[in-house]
């Protein structure tokens, strides 16, 4: 398997994001503690380490989460076997729609199995990584996931970090999961030649504005939306 190689520039704003990150999750630990029972969706559940953070700090939280692998998916319900996790198979999109995944060869720095995947094969190849293998799975819109799927009128905290897949849910017309979400802790990919494109940074400012526009206040995070690390950002509902 293929081992991470990143420039000195990023690998110095990988460390900037991180710094950051743990910043905003600070603040999600001390929101969820602060409710009763909280209900958290996260998009791009991948083996749960957001997920742990939430039971850590709710053991109550009413968890969802979308994931598109299987053998994640598997990982997850043996990470938390006492837990009542909803998961939807497939991911959250602009609509819906058979999407392919790419697979990439790199080792986690943990060195688990799981493999990074992305709706973009750009982003799978980061960092030196050769594409080991593609899977279709199913596409769906992320209101409709929320509504249908895991029958929520309400979210507390909703967690995206999916490999790029930010974009095309934003990419939709459909953002009745915003009027449902207190919180919005976000990821937004920037790791490949691709999204350091005038076309993606544009779509950042427009994931930006939709947030704005829906009533939210970015309370942690990241402003430069060209940073060479994923851009993190905390936003919360203007109301609560």
């Amino acid at each position: 398997m293929g081992k991470r190689k990143m420039s000195p520039e990023q690998n110095k704003a990988a460390k900037k994001r991180k710094k950051r990150d743990r910043k905003i999750v600070a603040k999600v630990v001390e929101h969820l503690q602060s409710v009763s029972d909280p209900v958290v969706v996260e998009v791009g559940a991948y083996v749960g380490d957001f997920i742990g953070r939430v039971y850590e700090a709710s053991p109550s939280a009413k968890v969802s989460g979308i994931e598109p692998l299987e053998s994640n998916i598997s990982q997850l319900k043996t990470n938390f076997p006492d837990k009542d996790l909803h998961i939807f198979q497939g991911i959250a999109s602009g609509k819906e729609e058979a999407v392919e995944l790419f697979l990439s060869d790199l080792c986690s720095a943990s060195k688990r199995k799981n493999m990074d995947c992305s709706a973009f094969k750009e982003s799978a190849e980061k960092n030196n990584a050769q594409i080991k293998s593609s899977v279709t799975v199913a596409g769906k819109p992320l209101s409709r996931i929320i509504s249908e799927d895991f029958l929520l009128d309400h979210v507390d905290v909703l967690s995206m970090n999916c490999e790029g897949g930010e974009y095309s849910v934003f990419d939709g017309d459909d953002f009745d999961f915003l009027e449902k979400t207190d919180m919005f802790y976000i990821h937004m990919h920037t790791k490949c030649e691709l999204f350091m494109g005038t076309d993606f940074v544009q779509k950042r400012e427009n994931i930006v504005k939709t947030l704005e526009e829906n009533g939210f206040a970015m309370i942690e995070g990241m402003t430069d939306l060209k940073a060479l690390a994923h851009v993190v950002q905390l936003w919360k509902k203007n109301t609560i």
